[in-house]
């Protein structure tokens, strides 16, 4: 029943992804961080924080708190949690800016947090039962090197995507 929620969260942010991305004139999937669909003056700005973002961090802080004795599961949907949550309520700044105004540096540090956790997760995985989980922690790593490295700034929505793809099948698997 959890792998059926979190497959369920999973797919309706693909859904979401899919059809705000075609709704915002010159987005790409590939360049664009996937909260960029909602910075900050957009016209998506409030539907995806608190239509896309904050029902899926409300969804993975339940999780989180039902899975508190898995640490590898608790440690992914609080990851989750705390970034889309966190996202719905301090929206990225237009371009998506390593530095910007407040809400985009507490955008930026909830977004670290979250990486930290998944990467933590990753960790205790790698740990008992071997290295294929180590990838996670370095697609977060290559993820947020794009963000602060201008030749892979153009990258970095897929980059994102591959990442958070990593981290719901971390989810998915740890919970099984």
């Amino acid at each position: 029943m959890l792998q059926a929620l979190i497959a369920l969260v999973g797919l309706y942010l693909i859904a979401a992804l899919a059809y705000f991305g075609r709704q915002r004139a010159g987005y790409s999937h590939i360049t664009h961080t996937i909260s960029e669909l909602a910075e900050a003056g957009s016209p998506l700005e409030k539907t995806v924080s608190f239509g896309v973002f904050l029902p899926i961090g409300l969804a993975m802080a339940g999780l989180a708190w039902w899975l508190r004795g898995d640490e590898a599961s608790m440690l992914f949907t609080a990851s989750l949690a705390v970034g889309y949550g966190c996202a719905a309520f301090f929206p990225i700044d237009p371009d998506a800016p390593a530095l910007g105004s407040w809400r985009n540096g507490l955008h930026n540090l909830s977004a670290g947090a979250s990486y930290v956790l998944a990467m933590g997760a990753f960790e205790t995985l790698a740990r008992d039962h071997g290295s294929p989980y180590d990838l996670g922690k370095f697609l977060i790593f290559g993820f947020i090197l794009s963000v602060y490295i201008p030749g892979l700034r153009d990258w970095r929505g897929l980059l994102q995507r591959v990442t958070e793809l990593a981290i719901f099948a971390g989810t998915f698997a740890s919970v099984g």
